[in-house]
Protein backbone atom coordinates (compact mmCIF):
# COMPACT_ATOMS: atom_id res chain seq x y z
CA UNK A 1 0.00 0.00 0.00
CA UNK A 2 1.16 3.81 -1.21
CA UNK A 3 0.03 6.99 -1.27
CA UNK A 4 -1.29 8.96 -4.03
CA UNK A 5 -1.58 12.76 -4.03
CA UNK A 6 -5.02 13.57 -5.88
CA UNK A 7 -5.15 16.96 -7.84
CA UNK A 8 -8.59 18.79 -8.67
CA UNK A 9 -7.00 21.18 -11.59
CA UNK A 10 -4.96 17.89 -13.60
CA UNK A 11 -7.12 15.40 -15.92
CA UNK A 12 -8.46 12.13 -13.95
CA UNK A 13 -7.29 13.90 -10.65
CA UNK A 14 -3.90 12.76 -10.52
CA UNK A 15 -0.43 15.13 -10.96
CA UNK A 16 2.85 16.15 -10.10
CA UNK A 17 2.75 16.10 -5.95
CA UNK A 18 1.86 19.46 -4.35
CA UNK A 19 -0.01 20.81 -7.61
CA UNK A 20 -3.92 21.60 -7.83
CA UNK A 21 -5.92 23.53 -6.07
CA UNK A 22 -6.59 21.04 -3.23
CA UNK A 23 -3.97 18.71 -3.25
CA UNK A 24 -4.85 15.83 -1.40
CA UNK A 25 -2.76 12.40 -0.03
CA UNK A 26 -4.59 9.18 -0.51
CA UNK A 27 -3.75 5.90 0.46
CA UNK A 28 -3.84 3.51 -2.71
CA UNK A 29 -2.98 -0.40 -4.09
CA UNK A 30 -0.27 0.88 -6.04
CA UNK A 31 0.32 -2.45 -8.01
CA UNK A 32 -3.42 -2.18 -8.74
CA UNK A 33 -3.04 1.44 -9.75
CA UNK A 34 -0.07 0.19 -11.91
CA UNK A 35 -1.72 -2.32 -13.72
CA UNK A 36 -4.71 0.46 -14.90
CA UNK A 37 -2.35 2.50 -15.99
CA UNK A 38 0.09 0.83 -18.13
CA UNK A 39 -1.92 -0.90 -20.80
CA UNK A 40 -3.15 2.50 -21.21
CA UNK A 41 -0.07 4.34 -21.72
CA UNK A 42 -1.10 6.59 -18.90
CA UNK A 43 1.23 8.51 -16.36
CA UNK A 44 1.79 8.65 -12.48
CA UNK A 45 3.87 11.86 -11.76
CA UNK A 46 6.36 11.78 -8.38
CA UNK A 47 8.77 14.12 -7.39
CA UNK A 48 11.96 12.79 -5.45
CA UNK A 49 13.49 14.57 -2.40
CA UNK A 50 17.57 14.03 -2.35
CA UNK A 51 19.91 15.44 -0.10
CA UNK A 52 23.39 15.87 -1.56
CA UNK A 53 24.23 13.17 0.78
CA UNK A 54 22.18 10.82 -1.09
CA UNK A 55 23.62 11.66 -4.11
CA UNK A 56 27.30 11.11 -2.43
CA UNK A 57 25.97 7.64 -0.95
CA UNK A 58 24.86 6.90 -4.69
CA UNK A 59 28.24 7.97 -6.18
CA UNK A 60 30.02 5.71 -3.59
CA UNK A 61 27.88 2.64 -3.99
CA UNK A 62 28.20 2.70 -7.66
CA UNK A 63 32.04 3.38 -7.30
CA UNK A 64 31.97 -0.19 -5.36
CA UNK A 65 29.78 -1.28 -8.56
CA UNK A 66 31.30 -4.60 -10.29
CA UNK A 67 32.65 -3.05 -13.56
CA UNK A 68 30.59 -5.84 -15.56
CA UNK A 69 27.33 -5.15 -13.69
CA UNK A 70 27.66 -1.42 -14.21
CA UNK A 71 28.51 -1.75 -18.14
CA UNK A 72 25.30 -3.75 -18.84
CA UNK A 73 23.01 -0.32 -17.81
CA UNK A 74 24.37 1.25 -20.56
CA UNK A 75 23.06 -1.08 -23.66
CA UNK A 76 24.17 1.60 -26.49
CA UNK A 77 26.64 4.28 -26.83
CA UNK A 78 26.20 7.05 -29.25
CA UNK A 79 28.57 9.64 -30.24
CA UNK A 80 27.98 13.18 -29.67
CA UNK A 81 28.37 13.62 -33.92
CA UNK A 82 25.21 11.41 -34.16
CA UNK A 83 23.65 12.39 -30.96
CA UNK A 84 19.45 12.77 -32.58
CA UNK A 85 20.43 8.55 -33.16
CA UNK A 86 20.15 7.92 -29.75
CA UNK A 87 16.76 9.37 -29.62
CA UNK A 88 15.50 6.41 -32.09
CA UNK A 89 14.27 3.74 -29.75
CA UNK A 90 15.77 0.39 -31.12
CA UNK A 91 14.71 -2.77 -29.49
CA UNK A 92 17.59 -3.69 -27.05
CA UNK A 93 17.37 -0.24 -25.31
CA UNK A 94 17.61 -0.73 -21.86
CA UNK A 95 19.75 2.71 -21.15
CA UNK A 96 21.45 4.96 -24.34
CA UNK A 97 23.86 7.32 -23.54
CA UNK A 98 25.90 10.36 -25.93
CA UNK A 99 29.57 10.09 -25.85
CA UNK A 100 31.00 13.46 -25.00
CA UNK A 101 33.92 12.32 -25.89
CA UNK A 102 33.51 12.28 -30.00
Amino acid sequence: MGTLTACDSWPGGLGPGGRGSRPRIIPANLKAVNSQIVPENGVVFDTVDAARRNYEQATEALAKAEPSWLSQLISRRVPLSSWPDALTRQPDDVKVTVDLRD
